[in-house]
């Protein structure tokens, strides 16, 4: 485990900071659709940035502030940890923000590159950490009324970054020096600040920043054992002992809902007594890996709704989750297709010919679960929704939505009706009760291929956003044991951390690629070799090979619709170089250099490019 998340004689760097402006001051745009932002896509500046109110996971629009300063981020980016200990961690520290010059926008100082320079925009002296209250979801990061600065101008400098911490894969470590150079740099050049505050602010941050500095280190030591303990408990606890020791604490509370000791009447007029079932669930073990906060969201989705909706990037882990909830004999699955229209596309159609109800195998399963309830077993079933977006679930699913809110003992109100005299091979059954036992877990992608979920679904369902990171992926994986190498798993972990920081959500390395990787890895059994280097060589080359079949096809796809394709080949040019230069990822390399040849001479970049 890495104990040194924060160094001395160092300050945090936050990069992407999105600065598409043209003539951008670090404030809500309010004028979005005069600003050069990118002029190919005006109905994203009309729909989002020219929005009232604006596209809220925005994290730059209130960076700078005058009256209430801060920086939203995911709570994913920051350190697994209750949002007190980040809070006392974080204090005091300093953390630097930097992004690309705006179109059009001068800057103090260039650095001339093949890439991309970095721009500095400006700093906060952290002084507290808080849960978004609009979005639970994210954090908000305030610093301290007189430490923050907006940079005049934005400074264009080129730094090599220090990864400090698999952790937090968008914080990344600047020398405390060259911090102070940046602050000297403009208190001797001739600038032209945004508003005589900005001066006053920079002024006094000169004349303080010996003094910040020397308090940020001198709790460096506290810090990093503060979060060492949090996550040694962490993985050291179980589950629901972890529930009780976080923002979440009030979930400790929930359990599954006590079922009354009640006769049950079917449609058949069998009497049953209801027995005892001590199932411990399997969800738990489903979801061990997800972050803790998003452990809580499951738990209490669990407890409190008949539907529940997992969404994610395409390759996060999403159906994975879905399908170990519970024990195969208890779950069905469903491939949702785009042709679905309508509840026979679920359950199944009425055959004029024989004047029967023809069901699907959801059907046997509805049937199954309803006489499981009636003999008394209360163990959770689950019905898979396989990319229940791809078709408007309004359609095929009304019945469900409308009965599954119904109460547990309103058996009548909880029953569907099918068409026909029997369902075929059910004889005298045309009805079946929704089970209370059953859950419906559903999986969705965010994209231009799928329904959007209407207010209908939503407020039927509880969403659990999954994210998980490349350390998480290769931690769950066990690609430790299979690698042998701590040092060598770190390694990969900074790799792949670097490029979905570049990547920016769009393409990531996913779960379902780590799974490639790890196939890869035991192909050519690295374990297996003792020499270091060897070993390392033949690790890169399996990730090469993956990366080659399984990312860069999708990055390559979605270039053609991305805002600003030069600067996601000049982040990912960049990265690769590093690896290149020691004779790894070399294929990846050749990709990256056909795609730049293409791009300079105006030819599309796609799979062909490849």
């Amino acid at each position: 485990m890495n104990t040194s998340f924060f160094l001395t004689n160092n300050v945090l760097v936050f990069p992407r900071i999105l600065t598409h402006k043209s003539g951008w001051n670090g404030t809500i745009c309010t004028n979005a659709l005069t600003h050069e932002c990118n002029p190919s896509n005006l109905n994203f500046r009309r729909n989002f940035c020219a929005a009232t109110p604006p596209i809220p996971a925005c994290n730059h629009m209130h960076l700078f502030d005058a009256y209430e300063p801060y920086l939203k981020v995911r709570a994913s980016q920051l350190p697994m940890a209750h949002i007190d200990t980040l809070e006392q961690v974080f204090k005091d520290q300093i953390m630097l923000f930097h992004s690309f010059a705006p179109k059009g926008y001068e800057v103090l100082h260039q650095v001339h590159s093949n890439t991309t320079p970095s721009t500095m925009i400006g700093f906060y002296r952290i002084e507290k950490i808080v849960l978004d209250p609009a979005n639970s979801d994210f954090y908000k990061i305030h610093p301290y009324k007189d430490g923050w600065v907006r940079f005049p101008k934005l400074v264009s400098r080129q730094y090599y970054w220090l990864d400090t911490s698999d952790r937090m894969q968008n914080v990344k470590s600047l020398s405390s020096i060259a911090f102070k150079e940046i602050l000297s740099y403009m208190m001797n050049s001739e600038v032209s600040y945004h508003d005589d505050d900005d001066e006053k602010r920079l002024r006094n941050a000169w004349e303080k920043v010996d003094d910040w500095l020397k308090i940020t280190n001198d709790n460096i030591d506290q810090a990093n054992k503060l979060l060492n303990e949090e996550l040694e408990d962490y993985r050291k606890t179980s589950t629901n002992e972890r529930f009780g020791n976080n923002a979440f604490e009030k979930l400790k509370d929930i359990s599954v809902p006590s079922y009354k000791e009640k006769v049950v009447t079917t449609t058949t007029s069998t009497i049953h007594k209801p027995t005892k079932h001590n199932e411990q669930f399997q969800w738990e073990e489903a979801v061990k890996h997800l972050s803790e906060k998003l452990q809580a969201q499951f738990h209490l989705a669990w407890h409190s709704k008949p539907l529940i909706i997992l969404s994610g990037e395409p390759g996060c882990g999403k159906s994975q989750i879905a399908r170990n909830l519970v024990s195969p004999q208890h779950r069905c699955i469903v491939s949702v297709s785009s042709a679905f229209t309508s509840q026979e596309d679920l359950f199944g159609y009425y055959n004029p010919v024989n004047a029967k109800f023809h069901g699907t195998r959801l059907v046997s399963f509805l049937i199954q679960c309803e006489k499981d309830w009636s003999k008394g077993d209360r163990t959770t079933r689950v019905i898979v929704l396989e990319e229940m977006n791809i078709a408007q679930p309004e359609h095929y699913m009304s019945d469900i939505l409308t009965k599954t809110q119904y109460p547990e003992d309103d058996i009548e109100a909880r029953t569907i009706d099918f068409p026909g005299s029997e369902i075929e091979g059910h004889p005298n059954k045309n009805r079946v009760m929704l089970s209370p036992a059953i859950k419906f877990v559903a999986t969705v992608n965010i994209d231009h291929s799928v329904r959007k979920l209407t207010q209908r679904i939503l407020d039927r369902s509880a969403i659990v956003k999954i994210e998980i990171s490349p350390s998480t992926i290769l931690s769950h994986l066990n690609l430790d044991k299979e690698l042998a190498s701590v040092e060598l798993i770190r390694e990969l972990e900074t790799c792949l951390s670097n490029l979905n920081t570049f990547l920016d959500g769009r393409y990531r390395f996913s779960y379902r690629t780590g799974e490639s990787l790890s196939t890869a890895l035991a192909i050519r059994n690295v374990s297996a070799e003792k020499n270091k280097d060897q070993k390392e060589r033949l690790a890169f080359q399996a990730l090469d090979l993956v990366l080659v079949q399984e990312v860069w096809p999708r990055v390559s796809s979605s270039l053609r619709s991305d805002f600003h394709p030069e600067r996601v080949l000049e982040e990912l040019t960049k990265w690769v170089s590093e690896y290149t230069e020691r004779d790894l990822l070399k294929h990846s390399g050749e990709i990256l250099t056909e795609w730049n040849m293409r791009f300079e001479q105006g030819n599309n970049i796609d799979t062909m490019g490849i």
